[in-house]
């Protein structure tokens, strides 16, 4: 018990760094035992994707839940979608630009990566159509996001119209947004060993010289 409470009295960030340092070293001086803890960064990875669904579609639910009144959904749904425009069009901007001045990915080694084909460009009709689901749980299942997200917002819309019959689904989606949120920090404990089985083989794969793209994107993401 005196480890354990040790070792979360350290603020997460550090205990992330120190699997950061000793992912690399393993990585770098015993390549051969990086695929014996690689099972444990794909555990991580799958439990971040996990959440991603879950916590799109409850919080966005429970937050527009919350509101109550339904004569604020129109104002502040409207003020909602101008920020998250402009917010979005200052986002891309900003990472556009400052990916072509720096350039991360410039150099990296390829060799072994396989092609993706991307397929046609999708047209403007077929990708409004594709915002809501003929199938929700297919929409769910298959992660697709613009879909979760009218989803949410629907969800959220009729449980404040319904009024006296939807207080119970706004308590249901409120708490489940707090649950979520507790998992989120559970996760969020494991990422040290994350880190450290991710760049423990990816160090062993590619060298250390991984690190030098890892740190212009880090650099990239500073500066934007």
């Amino acid at each position: 018990m005196t480890i354990l409470r040790g070792w979360f009295a350290i603020t997460l960030w550090k205990r992330v760094v120190a699997g950061l340092v000793l992912g690399a070293l393993l990585g770098m001086f015993w390549p051969d035992a990086a695929p014996a803890v690689k099972i444990v960064g794909d555990l991580f990875v799958r439990l971040i994707k996990m959440l991603v669904v879950p916590v799109v579609l409850i919080t966005i639910a429970a937050g527009i839940a919350g509101l109550g009144d339904p004569r604020r959904l129109g104002p502040i749904g409207g003020r909602t979608i101008g920020l998250f425009a402009l917010t979005t069009l200052i986002a891309v901007s900003l990472g556009m630009a400052v990916g072509l001045l720096v350039q991360p990915g410039e150099g990296i080694a390829l060799a072994g990566v396989a092609p993706h084909v991307l397929g046609a460009a999708v047209s403007p009709s077929d990708q409004l159509l594709s915002i809501v689901p003929a199938n929700i749980i297919e929409a769910l299942a298959r992660g697709d996001m613009l879909a979760i997200i009218f989803t949410a917002i629907l969800l959220g819309i009729g449980s404040v119209l319904a009024g006296e019959a939807g207080k119970p689904v706004v308590a249901l989606l409120q708490g489940l947004a707090a649950v979520l949120m507790h998992i989120v920090r559970i996760v969020m404990e494991v990422t040290p060993f994350g880190v450290f089985a991710l760049i423990a083989n990816a160090v062993a794969a590619n060298g250390a010289a991984v690190f030098v793209n890892v740190g212009w994107l880090a650099l990239c993401v500073i500066v934007a």
